[in-house]
């Protein structure tokens, strides 16, 4: 568990537990530690496995606590937002990503390395959009409606190589399924290599996604 400053405390961030009832357990102890010192603090509560949206089905909040947030992280599809990343095998593509729609095509596959081709496949014949989106929240929002909680996608971003135009587009897609199903969010980062601004120079180094993001460039 770490503060989040005055605002509210997060319980471990994207966690891995072998068992979902192990994360279960941990965070029915720390609620309950935690509220006997902080009854009135806001308590951002994710899933496991790293916060996943498809992992909120198995998610048991605290019962009878308004004061919870909860929150999950997404980047899917990875292809796309991890394009270049090198700490992915994905990573290892140079081949072209399409989006809207099926992100490979069969000739770029045919074209990828050898190694990859097997977390290749299902990005040459699943269809990515914004109903694709809806899709994979459904369970995160459904979760939200069960325990009548805000939800909160605390992380979602495009690695900095990443084709501009692909990233604003998905960027706009996000956008759109948040202000629609009431998501609260915050991007990953505001800086270094997911970010829109320059330390260094002290300059915005993409513009046109902060736009996007405050609504004043609507792709």
């Amino acid at each position: 568990v770490y503060s989040c400053d005055s605002v509210a405390y997060e319980f471990m961030n994207e966690p891995v537990a072998e068992d979902h009832e192990q994360w279960n357990k941990l965070i029915a102890k720390v609620h309950k530690t935690l509220r006997s010192i902080e009854p009135d603090r806001t308590l951002v509560i994710g899933s496991n496995m790293w916060q996943g949206v498809e992992t909120m089905k198995y998610l048991k909040v605290p019962e009878g606590d308004k004061n919870i947030v909860l929150s999950f992280h997404y980047y899917n599809p990875m292809l796309l937002t991890h394009y270049g990343a090198w700490w992915t095998p994905l990573g290892k593509y140079t081949g072209k990503v399409n989006y809207p729609g099926v992100l490979v095509s069969q000739e770029d596959y045919d074209a990828a390395p050898a190694d990859i081709k097997e977390q290749l496949k299902p990005y040459t014949t699943t269809v990515w959009n914004r109903d694709k989106i809806v899709e994979q929240f459904k369970d995160a929002i459904a979760a939200a409606k069960k325990y009548d909680l805000q939800l909160f996608c605390g992380e979602w971003g495009v690695y900095e190589p990443v084709d501009r135009e692909l990233a604003y587009k998905w960027t706009a897609d996000m956008l759109s399924v948040f202000d629609e199903f009431n998501i609260a969010w915050t991007t990953w980062c505001y800086d270094a290599d997911f970010g829109f601004w320059n330390q260094q120079t002290n300059s915005f180094k993409d513009y046109p996604l902060v736009e996007l993001l405050m609504g004043k460039n609507k792709k």
